[in-house]
């Protein structure tokens, strides 16, 4: 009968050790999971804020683009009325 106890010990023992490691690795489980969370959440903000860069990017270049057309109209209208004034007579009687 004493063997059946010291064999029950040792089980209980064996059980009582696999629950501290079930629970151990419950614990790195949700370490790892609350880290992988932290993770995708600050992947997901720096997706959003390069969204936001390169939507501002766009626009830029878009007033860039629009400003240069209207400097080039400005100029050549410039160089028209240069040639236009350069034609004229000098003095008119």
């Amino acid at each position: 009968m004493s063997s059946f106890y010291a064999e029950r010990r040792k089980y209980e023992a064996r059980i009582g050790r696999l629950e501290a490691e079930i629970d151990e690795l419950h614990k790195t489980l949700g370490t790892t999971t609350d880290s992988t969370k932290e993770k995708d959440k600050a992947i997901n903000d720096m997706k959003a804020t390069l969204t936001g860069v390169a939507k501002t990017r766009d626009a830029v270049n878009t007033a860039l683009a629009e400003a240069s057309d209207s400097i080039r109209a400005a100029l050549a209208l410039q160089e028209s009325l240069t040639i236009l004034y350069t034609r004229l007579p000098t003095s008119i009687s």
